[in-house]
Order: C-alpha cells, then structure tokens, then sequence
C-alpha cells in the first residue's frame, strides 16, 4: 500500500530525550512517561527529582504547599531522586543527534 493509516509498521522513528538538572516536575514526568519504549533514549545529566505532585492548604493568612503523591512511570517504579539518563553526557545534543543519525 501506499503507507495508510491501517498499514502496520515493523519499527518506530527514533525518539531523544534531552534533561538536565533543570528538568523538573511536569518536565520529569513527560521523560518519565517514555521511560521503558524500546525507540526512545534519554540524553543528558540527571534530572531535579521534583516527582511529587502538590497541594495548596490555606490556614488563616498562611499557605501551605503539601507534597500528596509521587509520581511513576508505566511500570510504578518512583524517581524521588530524578531521572538518570540512558546516555549521561555534557552535550546531549550532540551525543542525541548522532544515536538518531545511526
């Protein structure tokens, strides 16, 4: 066929990952949620470890910011430390463009 929607596909493209310690919370668990797919690779240097989700509690003139869940990825396990990277490098870029390239 000419490559159609209901044609199945032997293999996906390629998917990088670029962190940093700079990586955290919603952008943590964007990495965390491709953590475990055999075409994705994550490039880069641990990320912050902020996987909680939180809540506001308002005493009086007072608000507190409550850490009430942890995040997971797809097979529940935790990164309360952050994420480690499958390839830890300075220049993720780089090191990202060369896997996707090969």
């Amino acid at each position: 066929g000419a490559g159609g929607a209901s044609e199945k596909r032997d293999s996906f493209e390629k998917i990088a990952i670029l962190v940093s310690p700079q990586t955290s919370s919603s952008g943590e668990a964007i990495a965390m949620s491709f953590i475990g797919q055999n075409n994705v690779k994550i490039f880069g240097q641990k990320t912050a470890g902020f996987t909680t989700g939180n809540e506001d509690y308002n005493i009086s003139d007072l608000t507190i910011w409550l850490s009430t869940c942890t995040m997971e990825d797809r097979k529940q396990k935790m990164y309360p430390d952050g994420v480690i990277p499958d390839v830890i490098t300075d220049n993720p870029m780089d090191k990202s463009i060369k896997w996707l390239n090969s």
